[in-house]
C-alpha cells in the first residue's frame, strides 16, 4: 500500500524527497539539515512503477526556480516540486506508484514515501470529503442520496426490453396492485411441493380453499391430531368406523332416560355384588384388633427387611412422647461438634486453647485421634499458628494448646481450625476467636 496519495495530472509543489529525516554519513547520528539543490554528489532518481507493473527509474536534477524546485522543510526533510507536463525528466502525468531514492556527499542513502498518484476524484470521495463523499456515505449509510438534479434511477424498461413489465412492475409495488393481463402472479406449487404436480386438474386448488375458507379461523394446525384418521388417536371418520362403532352402541344399547337403580351389568348381578359385600362384612372384625385395625408390614411391601426396618424405626420412638431415642438410630444420623475456648494468659505471656469435641450434642472423651489445630488471621488469611498437634488433658479426653510466641492481636478476628479423626472419619470445625481489644 502507498504511504501517500496525492492528484494525478497537476502541478505538485512539495512531493517529500526523504521517508526520514537525512542523516550524517560520519556519525550515523546528525541530521543533515542544511542540504541543498545543488548540494556536492546530489544524485536523485525518480522511481515509478504503473498499475499494470511497469517500473522506470529517471534521474532527476533539484532545481531552484526551474521544474524541480528543492525546498529545505527543516529537522532534515525535504521536498521537491514536480509538475504535470513539460518537466525536463519526469511529470505527473500518470496514474502508479512512485519514490524517491538518492544519495550525495557527506549523507546517507535515503528513499522517500511510496506515493500513490490517482484521480483527484477519488481522492476528493475517499480522502478530503467532498461533495461525491457526502453524496457517497448519504447513499450507503441509510440517509439515502438526495441532492443533485441526476437522480439515481433504475430503468425498468431497459431490464426487460418491455414497457409492459415495466408498467406492471409499478402497479405491483405503488399500492394499486397488479390486476391486469390474463396471466396472474401466481405460487408455484411445484416449488413448495418439491416434486410434478400428478392431481386432477383443480383438485388441489379446490381442496386448499375449502381448508382456508373461513372468515375468522381460531384453530391452528395444532389443533389436528398427529395420527392418521380412523386410527388410535386420530380424527372420527364418520360412517365407516370409529364414529359409527361409537353412534350404534350408544344409540342400539341405550334407549330414553336413564334413571332408577341399574339392574344387571354384564358380568356382574346384583347377587354377585351382595355376595362381594357379605365377603367384606365377614373379613373386617378378623383385621382389627381391640377395634384397631391390625397392618401386615410384610404385605405392604412384600419385603420382609423393609419391614423390620419399619419395626425399627417405631421402636426408636419414645412411646410415651413420641419422640426419637438417638441411642437407637443408626449410626450415619451422628453428628459431630467442636467447642474451641481461647484463654488471654498475659501473666505468663501465653495464648492458651482448650478444645472439647461432642456427639449428637454430648460429650466424647473417647475414639479421638489425631487432634490438631491452626489458627489463621480472618484479616487477610494468612495462618497465624501452622497446623500443629492438640495435648489431651490427662487422660480425660480433652484437649489443649498453648502458644507464647504466635499470640492472637487485641481487637483482631482469627479462625480456630480442628481437625480430628472420630469414628473413623476425618472431621474439621472452624470457630472464632479473638480478644477484645479493650481488655
Amino acid at each position: 500500500m502507498p504511504e501517500l496519495w496525492m492528484d494525478v495530472d497537476v502541478n505538485l509543489a512539495e512531493v517529500p524527497v526523504n521517508l526520514f529525516p537525512l542523516i550524517d554519513s560520519t556519525d550515523f547520528v546528525s541530521r543533515e539539515v542544511s542540504i541543498t539543490y545543488d548540494q556536492a554528489g546530489m544524485d536523485l532518481v525518480w522511481n515509478f512503477v504503473t498499475p499494470a507493473g511497469a517500473f522506470t527509474q529517471t534521474a532527476v536534477v533539484p532545481t531552484t526556480g526551474g521544474n524541480y524546485d528543492w525546498t529545505n522543510q527543516g529537522d532534515g526533510m525535504y521536498t521537491i516540486e514536480i509538475i504535470a507536463t513539460g518537466g525536463a525528466s519526469i511529470n505527473n502525468d500518470t496514474e502508479g506508484f512512485g519514490w524517491f531514492t538518492g544519495v550525495c556527499t557527506g549523507v546517507l542513502p535515503w528513499r522517500g514515501p511510496v506515493i500513490g498518484f490517482r484521480r483527484a476524484a477519488l481522492n476528493d470521495l475517499f480522502i478530503e470529503g467532498g461533495t461525491a463523499s457526502t453524496n457517497l456515505e448519504d447513499f450507503f449509510d441509510g440517509t439515502g442520496y438526495v441532492g443533485g438534479t441526476a437522480k439515481l434511477t433504475v430503468d425498468a424498461t431497459a431490464i426487460s426490453g418491455d414497457t409492459t413489465a415495466a408498467d406492471n412492475a409499478e402497479a405491483m409495488f405503488d399500492g394499486a396492485g397488479y390486476a391486469g393481463g390474463t396471466i396472474k402472479l401466481g405460487v408455484n406449487l411445484i416449488q413448495i411441493l418439491g416434486t410434478t404436480l400428478t392431481e386432477t386438474a383443480g383438485q388441489i386448488a379446490a381442496a386448499f380453499k375449502k381448508f382456508f375458507d373461513k372468515a375468522t379461523p381460531t384453530g391452528t394446525i395444532n389443533s389436528i391430531p398427529d395420527a392418521v384418521a380412523g386410527a388410535a388417536g386420530g380424527l372420527f371418520i364418520a360412517g365407516t368406523n370409529a364414529a359409527t362403532a361409537v353412534t350404534t352402541a350408544l344409540t342400539a344399547n341405550i334407549t330414553g332416560n336413564l334413571s332408577g337403580s341399574v339392574g344387571s351389568v354384564t358380568g356382574l348381578t346384583a347377587a354377585t355384588v351382595h355376595s362381594d359385600l357379605d365377603d367384606i362384612q365377614t373379613r373386617l372384625p378378623a383385621a382389627l384388633v381391640s377395634g384397631k385395625m391390625n397392618s401386615d408390614a410384610t404385605s405392604i411391601s412384600g419385603d420382609a427387611t423393609a419391614a423390620d426396618t419399619l419395626e425399627l424405626f417405631a421402636e426408636a420412638l419414645d412411646q410415651v412422647t413420641g419422640q426419637i431415642d438417638n441411642g437407637t438410630l443408626g449410626t450415619s444420623l451422628d453428628t459431630y461438634q467442636c467447642k474451641v475456648e481461647l484463654i488471654d494468659d498475659d501473666g505468663s505471656g501465653n495464648d492458651r486453647y482448650s478444645v472439647v469435641f461432642f456427639k449428637n450434642g454430648e460429650p466424647i472423651t473417647s475414639g479421638i485421634t489425631v487432634p490438631k489445630i491452626t489458627v489463621i488471621k480472618d484479616a487477610d488469611g494468612t495462618t497465624l499458628i501452622a497446623e500443629d498437634d492438640l495435648t489431651e488433658v490427662g487422660a480425660l479426653g480433652h484437649y489443649r494448646y498453648t502458644e507464647g510466641t504466635d499470640r492472637v492481636v487485641s481487637g483482631a478476628a482469627y479462625k480456630a481450625k480442628i481437625t480430628a479423626t472420630i469414628a473413623s472419619a476425618t472431621r474439621s470445625w472452624f470457630q472464632p476467636v479473638g480478644r477484645d481489644s479493650t481488655v
